[in-house]
């Protein structure tokens, strides 16, 4: 089972399958991809940020967001 990503509704609906579609390449590198769940929701400021269960790494996780930056 592939990882599942769960897009907040404040992001816009145009945007979202971009956004799982990077979200999903950058934990395809993650040993444990199929019990990931990567939740990503928009702050007032506009910047995307996102949620990794069970990742403690936090250079995994600014990768992430480093990707989702370059969708803006």
């Amino acid at each position: 089972m592939p990882a599942r990503i769960v897009v907040d509704e404040a992001v816009p609906t145009a945007k979202r399958p971009q956004i799982v579609d990077a979200v999903r390449a950058a934990v395809g590198t993650h040993p444990d991809v199929d019990s990931i769940i990567a939740v990503v929701t928009q702050l007032p400021s506009g910047r995307l940020t996102v949620f990794v269960n069970h990742v403690s790494d936090p250079s995994f996780v600014a990768m992430i967001e480093a990707e989702l930056a370059r969708l803006k």
